[in-house]
């Protein structure tokens, strides 16, 4: 929860709020009504590299993500969570936390070191995106992911969000879709999207990933890996980012191919994001 977030006052976001995790006191969290408020809140508040606990010791933002859901100063439903994490949590039974976030429709978007601090169980952070309809990139932190990363708050509203399961190399089609009606004027919508293609820290085993965004009237076709198109960024860790502008008036099917060297089971999370109004999308099983 604690980025500097880019974002005018005529936001969606009714509130805002910002607090740093791991520290030997703990810090309440800091809310507030504007973006700009929360920006100056992090400046104050930025983390000494310089400290540590110099052990193994797991994270505490579970607990910390359990207090904001404890809150009684900000709206929760429908809220959004930002996590930056170098050290992993130790806990592996986050069954009741999911439930609660998944209870009050809170997505939970992890960006997270892969070289950790301490902590042995990064899987539950990646669980705890992927079953909110959130999802989890494993990096090195650098401004360029942190600022991918965050590109969904630009883009409220989710148009799709699903996760497949795959081994070795193979194609994933998703379902038609078109965007909400534009806004009065204009034909084009921007779209912000997010694919992560391991559940863990990037290995070996993947190889390669391309993807496709074509119109079904054969206008348009957006695809890459393409150099001629600079509005879409490259692998960052374990994630895939970019935005582009499509034909608010058509259909478009988005195909995804992709190769890993072994057969074993591998998790791509799924999601495209518009800012015109969408209502919230089914949850997977859980």
């Amino acid at each position: 929860m604690d980025t500097y977030f880019d974002r005018d006052e005529t936001s969606t976001y009714a509130a805002y709020a910002n607090v740093r995790f791991d520290l030997k006191n703990e810090e309440p969290i800091e809310y507030h009504t504007t973006a700009s408020s929360m920006n100056q809140s992090v400046y104050n508040h930025l983390p000494n590299p310089k400290l540590g606990y110099g052990n193994s010791r797991g994270s505490n933002v579970l607990n910390i993500i359990q207090r904001f859901l404890d809150n009684d100063q900000a709206p929760i439903c429908g809220s959004t969570l930002f996590i930056m994490v170098k050290r992993y949590p130790n806990e592996n039974d986050v069954h009741d936390l999911i439930t609660q976030l998944r209870n009050n429709h809170v997505f939970v978007y992890f960006s997270v070191n892969d070289t950790p601090s301490g902590g042995n169980n990064p899987r539950a952070l990646f669980d705890l995106s992927m079953y909110t309809n959130g999802y989890c990139v494993f990096s090195r932190f650098t401004g360029d992911v942190a600022t991918y990363s965050t590109d969904v708050f630009d883009e409220t509203y989710q148009i799709v969000a699903q996760n497949f399961v795959v081994s070795g190399s193979g194609r994933i089609e998703l379902p038609l879709f078109k965007f909400p009606e534009p806004y009065p004027g204009e034909w084009q919508n921007f779209i912000t999207w997010m694919i992560t293609i391991q559940s863990h820290v990037l290995d070996s085993d993947f190889i390669t990933l391309n993807y496709t965004f074509a119109s079904t009237d054969g206008t348009s076709v957006l695809t890459d890996p393409d150099p001629n198109i600079d509005t879409i960024s490259g692998l960052m860790g374990t994630g895939y980012s970019g935005w582009t502008e499509l034909n608010g008036t058509n259909e478009y099917k988005w195909t995804i191919d992709y190769k890993y060297a072994g057969n074993e089971p591998q998790v791509i999370e799924v999601r495209l994001y518009n800012r015109n109004y969408q209502d919230f999308l089914p949850l997977p099983d859980y």
